[in-house]
């Protein structure tokens, strides 16, 4: 009986060994699968929309710190522009706020040419009405005709009229952008190249009459005194519906919009003058 009684005692034994090394092996076993969960710091970025938004928000706080301005301005325009893609309006529209905080600078008229300036305040207004801060946008459209109106020669204001008045268009509708392409044709009558004045004269009356503005459009040509020149200038125009077709012009004066200064750029682009004569 000693000896059974023995016996079942170290089965027992065993076999609790047993079951607490199986126990053992069964914890060993499942205490890394529940840190598989925690996933391994990677220097390897792990996309998501939400921290794309949140590197956006500190790539423009870092950009408001660029030194040069006129790269400054460009990677908040670009930076804005990404935020509204991607979603987030009220920050693409906080970001503007600061590029319109950037050209408001007293550095930035000593800075910037007025082609930039001119083109930042046109891009400002175009990239806050897609981001439906309209406010700013006016802001930024009436600054860009300041600007406009502060350049001493004459001449020189023609070369931005067409974009300036594009922008007061979307904006505010074709009585304003009439009222600017009307003013540019008194500034291109001190034009002294005649090929350049005309040139300017017909692009700012076919703007206009492409708003069905006929007697401000007339009045913009009679700024060149050759009633022959405009007699046959608005026969020429006239042969577009005639022909079903419209009749292409070349583009005339600098690109002032986003896309074509700063749009993908670090620092922003000056467009070829189209009809302006060398200086």
């Amino acid at each position: 009986m000693g000896m059974g009684k023995w016996m079942v005692r170290g089965l027992a034994a065993v076999s609790a060994v047993t079951l607490l090394g199986v126990a053992g092996w069964v914890l060993a076993v499942v205490i890394p699968a529940g840190c598989a969960g925690t996933p391994n710091l990677t220097p390897t970025i792990q996309g998501s929309h939400q921290r794309s938004l949140q590197l956006l928000g500190l790539a423009a706080r870092e950009a408001g710190f660029v030194k040069n301005l006129n790269a400054r301005l460009t990677r908040q325009l670009n930076i804005a522009n990404r935020q509204f893609k991607a979603g987030d309006a009220p920050g693409s529209a906080r970001t503007l706020g600061e590029a319109a905080g950037t050209l408001r600078l007293p550095e930035a008229a000593k800075e910037m040419t007025e082609h930039t300036r001119i083109s930042g305040w046109v891009s400002i207004s175009e990239l806050s009405r897609q981001a439906n801060d309209k406010a700013l946008a006016e802001k930024a459209c009436t600054q860009a005709v300041d600007v406009l109106h502060a350049i001493v020669s004459k001449p020189a204001r023609c070369q931005y009229v067409m974009g300036v008045a594009n922008e007061l268009h979307q904006l505010r509708g074709p009585k304003p952008a009439a009222g600017l392409l009307e003013e540019g044709g008194q500034w291109a009558k001190e034009i002294g190249d005649l090929n350049a004045k005309r040139g300017a004269l017909v692009a700012f009356a076919v703007a206009l009459f492409n708003i069905d503005e006929y007697e401000v459009g007339l009045k913009v040509l009679q700024n060149e005194d050759d009633p022959a020149w405009r007699s046959d200038k608005l026969l020429e125009l006239s042969q577009a519906e005639r022909e079903g077709k419209s009749r292409l012009m070349r583009s005339w004066g600098s690109d002032v919009g986003y896309r074509k200064v700063f749009d993908g750029n670090s620092m922003p682009q000056v467009p070829t003058s189209q009809g302006m004569p060398e200086k």
